[in-house]
């Protein structure tokens, strides 16, 4: 649901000023929404299983016959979705991270390390982790999406170039694993985990 823009020095606050017609509705088959993430000045909207871009207020100029140009756009806040994934998800909202090169997040059900692009892509299976999450992921404790009990954190080393993701779990040892972002693979496993960044 869309809310009206805020602008400074208002009395009366315009978020808080809900627009009841301007609503988009994702299919609910894939799950709640459990997550958001803005990257790169988009929306993504994670699901259990699904993975979608929110289109919000888009504009396209145009070059008018006279060579002036022309704003055009839909005139409302939300205008579409596009789901990039319909068999990958997460139910750990803290996992989903965004580095200033990609948007990344653990997909519980298929357990991998994933990064959101045109397709998502399991990004621990490319680099050879496929048998290391399925032997050594407690998918119970880690649904409890709770990272100060048990669940999933993440965060990003800006220094270093590094995503580290938490795993705090408790039928299995609990682990953190980092991907440097520079070299494109995953370079450090430890046998901590921090429940935040």
């Amino acid at each position: 649901i869309a809310t009206k823009v805020k602008s400074a020095g208002e009395i009366i606050d315009n978020w808080t000023d809900i627009q009841v017609n301007d609503v988009l509705t994702l299919d609910g088959k894939h799950g709640a929404i459990n997550a958001l993430a803005s990257f790169k000045d988009e929306l993504y909207t994670f699901q259990d299983n699904a993975v979608a871009f929110l289109s919000i207020s888009p504009r396209v100029q145009v070059q008018g016959g006279d060579g002036l140009s022309i704003e055009l756009g839909s005139g409302q806040v939300l205008d579409r979705y596009k789901y990039l994934s319909t068999t990958s998800g997460t139910i750990n909202k803290w996992s989903v991270l965004t580095s200033p090169k990609a948007l990344y997040y653990f997909d519980l059900n298929n357990k991998a390390v994933m990064n959101v692009s045109e397709n998502s892509n399991k990004l621990s299976d490319d680099k050879g982790l496929h048998i290391f999450f399925n032997t050594n992921i407690d998918t119970n404790s880690l649904s409890i999406d709770n990272p100060l009990e048990f669940g999933i954190s993440s965060g990003y080393d800006y220094i270093n170039n590094e995503v580290i993701m938490s795993f705090k779990q408790q039928a299995k040892p609990s682990f953190s694993i980092t991907y440097n972002e520079n070299i494109g693979q995953f370079i450090s496993l430890y046998d901590y985990a921090p429940s935040i960044f």
